[in-house]
C-alpha cells in the first residue's frame, strides 16, 4: 500500500525552483564571506539532559546540566575536561497535581533552562573560558513562558534573572556568550525579506559553506516581544543573531549573542573554526561534547520509579494510555 504523493512532490519541486531563483537575488544582501579562525583559546559549552514522566498524581523531572571545557591551540584540541565533574547525578524536581498542573510542560522545560543557565554562570565565575557556548537560545521560547500570576511564573522569573546575571558576567569578564541553536524555527531574517518560511529554509538556498549573514537584532521591537519585554530593556536591546553555514551538506546554524561591542563576523569565524569535523553536521565540537556528557539514559527514570514504588500509593500509577492491555 502506498500513498499517492505525486502532488506533494510536484509542489516541493516548484517551491525549490522558486526559492533558488529568489536566493540569487538575496545573496548580495545576505551572504557575507566568513573565514574559519584557527582557535587558540579555552572554549566551554553547556548543555542539559532531561527526562520527565507524568503519572496519575505526580509529575517528576530529572535534569542534568554539564559543561565541556576544551582547550585549543592553533585549531588543535589539547585538552578536554568537564564541569562541575565528569559524572554528575541528575537533579530531581517534582510537582503534585493541583490547579496549576496544566503548566507542567512549562515547568519541566524551565527546570532544564534554569539548570543550564545557572551552570553557565558558574562556568564564567570559576573556569573563566575565553568563549562560552550555550546549546540553544539565549532567551526562553514563547512556549516556555507561563501566564503571569501562576506558580510557574515565579520559576520563569528566576530563569530571566539568571540569564541577566549571565549577560552581566559575560560583559564584565569579556567572555562572549553564544547561543547555538540546533534546529531553529525562527523567522527573523525571512520576515526582513518579506517571506514567511523559517530562516534556515530560506538561508539554506542563500548561504554557501563558510558564509554568514549580517547580524540582526533578536526582535524588531524588543519592547513588544512577548519574552524580551520581561527582560531589562538594556539587556533585550543587546541580544543579536546571525546565521552561518558551517557544513557543505547541512543547514545554516543560528547563532545568538549578547552584544557588548562584539564583531559578528569574528564570532562567525570562531564558530566555523570549531566545526569542520563533518560535512553533514555543522554543530561546534564543544556543543557536541557537552550534549553527550549531559545526556540522560532512561534507566535513571526507571530507577527512580522503582525506588518510589515502595510507598505503595496510587499517585505513582501510570496513566491509562500507558497501561492498555492491548
Amino acid at each position: 500500500m502506498c500513498v499517492d504523493a505525486s502532488k506533494l512532490a510536484a509542489r516541493i519541486s516548484e517551491l525549490d525552483r522558486q526559492r533558488r531563483e529568489r536566493a540569487e537575488k538575496l545573496r548580495p544582501m545576505l551572504a557575507l564571506q566568513a573565514h574559519a579562525a584557527p582557535v587558540t583559546a579555552t572554549v566551554a559549552a553547556v548543555d542539559g539532559g532531561l527526562l520527565h514522566d507524568e503519572l496519575h498524581g505526580l509529575n517528576v523531572t530529572l535534569v542534568r546540566a554539564m559543561a565541556a571545557v576544551m582547550r585549543f591551540n592553533a585549531g588543535r584540541l589539547e585538552m578536554t575536561s568537564y564541569f562541575p565533574e565528569s559524572n554528575v547525578e541528575p537533579k530531581l524536581f517534582w510537582d503534585f497535581h493541583d490547579a496549576e498542573m496544566e503548566e507542567f510542560r512549562n515547568k519541566h522545560s524551565l527546570y532544564r533552562i534554569l539548570e543550564e543557565v545557572s551552570l553557565g554562570v558558574r562556568v564564567l565565575e570559576q573556569v573563566r573560558p575565553k568563549f562560552l557556548l550555550m546549546h540553544g537560545s539565549l532567551v526562553p521560547q514563547y512556549v516556555d513562558k507561563p501566564r503571569e500570576g501562576s506558580t510557574s511564573y515565579l520559576l520563569y522569573q528566576q530563569v530571566v534573572s539568571e540569564y541577566e546575571k549571565l549577560f552581566r558576567l559575560s560583559q564584565s569578564l569579556d567572555c562572549p556568550v553564544l547561543g547555538i541553536v540546533e534546529d531553529s524555527r525562527g523567522t527573523r531574517v525571512s520576515r526582513e525579506c518579506s517571506d514567511s518560511c523559517p530562516d534556515t529554509v530560506l538561508l539554506s538556498y542563500v548561504l554557501r559553506e563558510q558564509e554568514c549573514t549580517p547580524d540582526f537584532s533578536y526582535a524588531q521591537n524588543p519592547q513588544e516581544h512577548p519574552v524580551l519585554k520581561t527582560f531589562r530593556p538594556g539587556d533585550a536591546s543587546k541580544l543579536r543573531l546571525f546565521y552561518v553555514c558551517t557544513a557543505a551538506r547541512d543547514r545554516p546554524v543560528r547563532v545568538e549573542y549578547y552584544d557588548y561591542g562584539l564583531n559578528s563576523r569574528g564570532l562567525a569565524g570562531l564558530v566555523l573554526g570549531l566545526c569542520g569535523f563533518s560535512k553533514d553536521y555543522g554543530m561546534p565540537s564543544p556543543i557536541v561534547e557537552a550534549d553527550l556528557a549531559a545526556r540522560l539514559d532512561h534507566g535513571w527514570l526507571a530507577s527512580l520509579k522503582a525506588e518510589l514504588s515502595a510507598t505503595q500509593t496510587d499517585l505513582l500509577m501510570e496513566k491509562r494510555r500507558n497501561r492498555r492491555p492491548f
